[in-house]
């Protein structure tokens, strides 16, 4: 399939398909005249991306990630899990964060209601 059908029924546009490739996110296409030829895999790999950007994952960590697909499928789960387990710590770390801030802006709004109130 041509870049622009697999932009379509991946719903991503062209420019992060060549994206994608430049940086190693997915394998060259191979080339069949003038254009770059795409698989399924191609498919199957952008969806996989777009997952895992909804989780919360960035593309270096997806780079990181991806080369964890060659491994026998034990191996392959027990990585997965891994990987799921430090951006969960990473994430839980983000949320205590937001969270101290949010209480100090809620002390703050109380010590200027005090103020009003005086």
């Amino acid at each position: 399939m041509k870049i622009s059908e697999l932009a379509n029924r991946t719903n991503v546009s062209v420019r992060t398909i060549r994206h994608y490739e430049q940086i190693g996110l997915i394998p060259l296409a191979q080339r069949k005249g003038s254009y770059r030829d795409f698989i399924e895999d191609h498919v199957k790999q952008i969806e996989f991306i777009k997952r895992c950007k909804i989780l919360g994952f960035s593309l270096a960590e997806i780079l990181e990630f991806m080369p964890i697909y060659e491994f026998p499928r034990e191996q392959r789960c027990h990585k997965s899990l891994d990987f799921i387990a430090d951006k969960k710590t990473q994430l839980l770390e983000q949320i205590s964060q937001i969270q101290q801030k949010v209480d100090k802006l809620n002390q703050l709004q109380q010590n200027i209601n005090q103020l009003i109130q005086s």
